[in-house]
């Protein structure tokens, strides 16, 4: 029975992440990036606060020597990645986002491989099927291939905001394994809503702010608390009592659960050729980072995550 709650609380967080985008959309059409950014994070930070004080005793604090890290971590990740993930919701649809953004893992083998001398064990080809297929979903329109400028703009921004967030997913291993990921999240959380009210601020951002209608505060609700911290707190508690394997298929739901909303938020039409470039992401992926059965029980492993639930790597 506490097995099965813990995989409805897996299925929530996921179905969250995935409005994530549409949340994000539907206030790119009244607030600025820089205003959504802040306000998204300024809620988080002050849901984190309650939930580190009731785990102080608990956990361990970071030390000294590990802040420069966990700082120049969450510049990257939380405030770089999102800026240009949110840019990217502007600029393109919000269901190609969630697509592109599936392809996480293989950036962060491709990445590890480069920096850190990991061996690639992803096949060539599932990984250019992928990445075949986020093309396929840049270019589709309908039934035909066009040049967008925005769509292959927006394809262009979410790569980079990709290689952001993994960054946090390679340099984090070493974060995560002496830490609580979540204490870790919270730290970078903080600094983050530091960049991001910095900016706010000398964007004129405030001003606007000030104004916030109910529904848009709910909107940053949505996103800060409930994707950054709910969401969050729930997946790394499922890590703690069910397998990484188990739960890696769950993260494909993401771009599911966007492409159904967008239909019916934003009427967004999906055609035979999108539907094929999503179908060749997300096997091309699960294919390229699935694992062999070795014929031994698989360790569980806290895999690193965004707050959209964007990267899974088993550190």
């Amino acid at each position: 029975m506490r097995k099965r709650l813990l995989y409805v609380t897996v299925l929530v967080a996921v179905v969250l992440w995935g409005g994530s985008f549409i949340v994000t959309k539907a206030l790119l059409e009244s607030l600025n990036t820089f205003q959504i950014l802040f306000i998204r994070f300024f809620v988080a930070s002050v849901i984190f606060v309650p939930f580190l004080i009731l785990r102080r005793s608990k956990v361990r604090w970071p030390d000294r020597k590990d802040i420069p890290l966990i700082v120049f971590a969450g510049i990257v990740s939380l405030g770089a990645g999102y800026l240009f993930e949110t840019l990217a919701v502007s600029m393109t649809t919000a269901s190609n986002v969630s697509l592109i953004l599936t392809l996480d893992p293989i950036i962060i083998a491709l990445l590890a491989s480069f920096f850190l001398g990991e061996k690639i064990r992803q096949n060539a080809a599932y990984v250019a099927l992928a990445f075949a297929g986020a093309v396929l979903v840049v270019l589709s329109d309908g039934a035909a291939i066009t040049f967008n400028r925005n769509d292959i703009g927006g394809g262009i921004v979410i790569f980079v905001s990709m290689l952001c967030f993994a960054y946090y997913s390679i340099v984090g291993k070493k974060l995560v394994r002496v830490y609580d990921p979540f204490v870790i999240m919270a730290y970078m959380t903080f600094i983050a809503t530091a960049l991001h009210t910095v900016v706010a601020f000398f964007s004129g951002g405030f001003q606007a702010i000030q104004q916030l209608s109910a529904s848009q505060w709910l909107g940053a609700l949505y996103l800060g608390g409930l994707c950054t911290v709910v969401a969050f707190s729930w997946w790394y508690n499922a890590l703690i009592h069910v397998d990484v394997s188990h739960l890696a298929l769950f993260v494909y739901l993401i771009p599911i659960t966007t492409i159904i909303l967008s239909y019916f938020v934003f009427d967004e039409r999906i055609g035979v050729l999108k539907l094929t470039g999503a179908l060749a992401i997300i096997l091309g992926v699960w294919l390229a980072t699935r694992k062999k059965k070795l014929g031994k029980k698989e360790n569980r492993k806290s895999p690193q995550i965004t707050q959209n639930g964007h990267s899974l790597a088993s550190s």
